[in-house]
């Protein structure tokens, strides 16, 4: 999975490229204007992008059986 991403203050996105087992496919998520400011993984941003990334897979790959990690297993990243 590759995912270039960008993140200011009152933004987050992300491009991901998927090699799912059924073929894979690219997405990209982009959001302004975001009251939540934070930078830490519980950011209304990250959330949406990890709950849209997750719908996504389970749409293409609904047999697969991926589960996202609980939310405070996720690393700090800085």
């Amino acid at each position: 999975m590759k995912t270039p991403d960008t993140a200011t203050n009152a933004a987050r996105s992300e491009v991901v490229m998927v090699n799912a087992p059924h073929g894979d496919y690219v997405f990209a998520i982009y959001t302004k204007n975001l009251k939540d400011q934070s930078w830490g993984q519980d950011n209304e941003g990250f959330k949406l992008i990890r709950d849209l990334s997750a719908l996504l897979w389970n749409y293409f790959e609904p047999r697969y059986g991926w589960k996202p990690l609980e939310e405070k297993k996720y690393q700090k990243l800085w």
